[in-house]
């Protein structure tokens, strides 16, 4: 039989220039999970909103193969301009040894236990991403849209998705649920 799965997420009201923002959250184990914690911009003056700006606290695209039980996705988007290169790796400042190109490698499978994941966002444009207190990568970040235009502040939030072109790409699996974030 195919199944059909709802997503949640809850996003804040209140919008944020900087800040610490943390969550403990047990990650769902089952393959083709999606969980996530994130800020993303509010709609700009005239109510429009726009991509980037976007910085992924965690992302846990369980698949499987190419994402596995241990790994979480940590970056900020800043898509460039058509025909221009992508800026990312010009802005990693610092990295865990366990940090490889936009993803933590734990000694440990996240859905186990709880975590707490967290970001220091700081006036100086710079993101700084933790595990249990443990830092894992630092970036220089500017909160712009791809226009270069300052982008409105950011709603934080958590959301729990299930398939997709990333997470669902081989496949999921349909006995291991109900899940839960």
């Amino acid at each position: 039989p195919r199944f059909q799965y709802e997503s949640g997420m809850i996003r804040s009201k209140k919008t944020f220039k900087y800040g610490y923002f943390e969550a403990r959250i047990k990650l769902p184990g089952g393959l083709g999970v999606w969980p996530a914690f994130w800020l993303n911009s509010d709609a700009d003056e005239e109510g429009k909103t726009s991509w980037p700006p976007e910085i992924d606290i965690l992302e846990f695209a369980y698949n499987g193969k190419d994402d596995r039980a241990n790994m979480i996705h940590v970056t900020v988007q800043a898509k460039p301009k058509p025909g221009e290169p992508d800026p990312w790796e010009k802005q990693v400042l610092w990295r865990a040894p366990e940090f490889k190109g936009s993803y933590y490698h734990a000694p440990f499978n996240f859905p186990d236990d709880y975590h707490i994941f967290g970001a220091l966002w700081k006036d100086d444009d710079t993101v700084e991403v933790f595990v249990d207190g443990k830092p894992l990568v630092k970036f220089k970040y500017k909160w712009v849209y791809r226009d270069g235009r300052e982008a409105a502040n950011a709603h934080v939030l958590l959301n729990l998705a299930i398939g997709g072109q990333w997470a669902g790409r081989h496949g999921i699996d349909d006995s291991a649920f109900p899940q839960s974030m």
